[in-house]
């Protein structure tokens, strides 16, 4: 009887321990390592007891101190993770940090965000749909490379040149001041079907564009679909 009660305490003691940790508890699952500024770095994931984990929410805080940035290199090569949710306080995300995470589907990018590292999600190829916040001003090498199911994007015109636009089929650019139409922009996007400018028509003739921007374009119609209604572009067959 006492033998049957002992190891039922410690199954319990088990399942308790499981169930916490699961839920995501900060201090089981990341090391974090305080920056100059007083706000923390993530520098590693664990799973602990080989638990896997599917779904991944940093926080935002982690005793009393704001969570700013994913390290270098902290899910690399994760093979069970499909989804990651990160709060509005993350403003950078280093080198490497989701390359190779080949089950991931969905990440949500904050406003806020600034700084993309090199690699980050590099051959992250099960993610359809990006986003990318107007706030990202730096965007390093190969960041987005070898996303082979990536058919949506939603962002800067800047941006683009930076996307593997090759699977594109939808992109939305996002309107800014800065925006300037480069042989860059397009010429990669041989299988967009939807070109969305949240912008009027009169805005997108006055954007400054580079000579040849419409020759780099691979197909030979482009339709603009503007807020006030659609532009088209004929390339002239030879």
């Amino acid at each position: 009887m006492r033998k049957s009660m002992i190891l039922f305490l410690v199954c319990c003691l088990l399942l308790c321990a499981i169930s916490f940790t699961s839920c995501g508890g900060s201090k089981e699952l990341f090391n974090f390592e305080q920056k100059k500024d007083d706000t923390l770095i993530i520098t590693a994931f664990y799973k602990k007891n080989d638990l896997k984990y599917t779904s991944v929410e940093i926080p935002a805080t982690y005793m009393n101190k704001t969570v700013t940035e994913i390290g270098a290199q902290v899910f690399e090569g994760n093979a069970t993770m499909t989804s990651i949710i990160l709060p509005d306080s993350i403003t950078v995300i280093g080198d490497s940090a989701f390359a190779n995470c080949s089950h991931l589907t969905e990440i949500n990018l904050p406003e806020g965000l600034t700084t993309i590292g090199e690699w980050a999600f590099y051959n992250c190829s099960n993610i359809t749909s990006l986003t990318l916040p107007l706030s990202v001003d730096s965007i390093g090498t190969n960041a987005f490379n070898g996303m082979a199911s990536l058919t949506s994007y939603t962002g800067s015109m800047k941006h683009m040149p930076m996307i593997a636009a090759d699977t594109l089929t939808e992109v939305t650019l996002i309107a800014t001041e800065e925006d300037y139409l480069s042989p860059a922009v397009f010429h990669l996007c041989k299988n967009m079907t939807k070109l969305t400018y949240t912008a009027t028509k009169s805005e997108w003739e006055a954007m400054k564009k580079a000579e040849g921007w419409l020759s780099s374009y691979p197909r030979d119609r482009l339709v603009v679909h503007c807020t006030d209604g659609d532009i088209i572009y004929e390339k002239n067959m030879e």
